[in-house]
């Protein structure tokens, strides 16, 4: 793995997202929609968090990834990339890392409406990276998979719509809650609705499996999008 292929990777990043308003208008729905509920639903905060912030998280990231590598696959950019011997960890680590960064950043726009002292600051921001992290990895393969940018705003959508919808779904059915406890949209849901209490270790379990499932999907589509 060589540094200067992820910058590269990286910085085209940055250039391609800061040129596209429809992707930099992304980051700001969730917030927006958080705002505007806040001041008609004060007495409802709590539901902020625990849907908005996770929703944010997982269409940003999630749609970003898909979004750019399906874009790169039409214009050609990903065939040079990989006949350029870019492997598979530094083309998601330049691309993630980005939609990472910029995740956390537009995250912190629910801040103003949250009520947060101390070590929750640091939950919130570390469970915020945790979960674009998956995120990222749940886009990387539905942006390889799909055969063009178009196809990837198709998958993207209901995959969101399932995983960001049944964390609200569980707190009304017990046998839903149980089936989708492992889910890492489940595990944020359920920090960011008790962020004054320590993470507890299960969540960061479940989070490593969500992660490890993921990348292993993204690393052998990857590898045979190269071979084909």
């Amino acid at each position: 793995m060589k540094i200067n292929r992820i910058l590269a990777v990286f910085k085209k990043t940055c250039l391609d997202v800061s040129k596209n308003k429809k992707e930099m208008f992304l980051y700001f729905i969730f917030p927006l929609m958080t705002y505007i509920f806040y001041f008609m639903m004060p007495e409802a905060k709590e539901m902020f968090s625990t849907l908005y912030v996770p929703m944010h998280i997982l269409m940003v990231s999630t749609s970003m990834m898909a979004g750019i590598i399906a874009e790169e696959k039409d214009k050609g950019t990903l065939r040079s990339l990989i006949l350029a011997n870019v492997k598979p960890l530094e083309y998601f680590i330049g691309i993630g890392s980005f939609i990472i960064l910029s995740t956390l950043i537009s995250s912190l726009l629910f801040l103003p409406v949250l009520t947060l002292t101390g070590m929750m600051y640091v939950r919130f921001i570390l469970i915020v990276f945790l979960g674009s992290l998956c995120s990222v990895t749940l886009g990387a393969t539905i942006g390889i998979i799909a055969e063009n940018q178009m196809a990837a705003n198709t998958l993207v959508s209901p995959v969101a719509i399932v995983l960001g919808m049944l964390p609200m779904f569980s707190q009304f059915n017990d046998i839903i809650k149980k089936v989708v406890a492992v889910l890492y949209t489940q595990v944020l849901s359920d920090v960011l609705s008790s962020l004054d209490n320590p993470i507890k270790i299960k969540y960061f379990i479940f989070i490593s499996i969500n992660f490890a499932v993921c990348i292993s999907i993204f690393n052998y589509v990857y590898k045979k999008r190269r071979i084909d």
